[in-house]
């Protein structure tokens, strides 16, 4: 799986014009959603707990949400995310809706460090697509 998973992260990377991404998964046992990969590579980011506004308003919208930094550098604090004076993050939710047991596995963070409003309409809804793809990936990686 994080062969896989880096593959597809870099390839969408190289695609769409992000700067920063960090993929997570929520944790099996604990009530919290762990780092398990990023880019570029960042060591000993902290876990974020289940309840969270940020993760709370994303899952609530269903659909890829873009902020920019100043409106929820509050929010942000949690993630302890090294990147400064970025121009807008997205927050991409990963769906298994036909898991009701665990329904939100994970999800992708990106910022841009320029053009505050590069998560434009089409790229969201291009980030959604590739969403169900890597939510269907998780999902098969927690089945093993």
């Amino acid at each position: 799986f994080p062969e896989q998973l880096s593959a597809a992260l870099d390839f969408l990377k190289g695609s769409l014009d992000f700067d920063d991404l960090v993929f997570y998964e929520r944790s099996a046992v604990e009530q919290k959603f762990c780092p398990v990969m990023s880019f570029p590579s960042l060591t000993d980011l902290p876990s974020v707990p289940v309840q969270n506004q940020l993760i709370d308003q994303v899952k609530s919208a269903g659909t890829v949400q873009t902020f920019q930094p100043p409106t929820v550098s509050a929010l942000l604090e949690v993630f302890m995310l090294p990147w400064k004076d970025r121009a807008s993050v997205a927050m991409i939710p990963l769906f298994q809706r036909e898991n009701p047991r665990d329904p939100f596995p994970g999800f992708v963070l990106l910022t841009r460090l320029l053009d505050a409003h590069a998560f434009s309409t089409e790229m969201q809804l291009l980030l959604m697509s590739v969403s169900q793809s890597l939510a269907d990936a998780l999902s098969r990686h927690r089945r093993r």
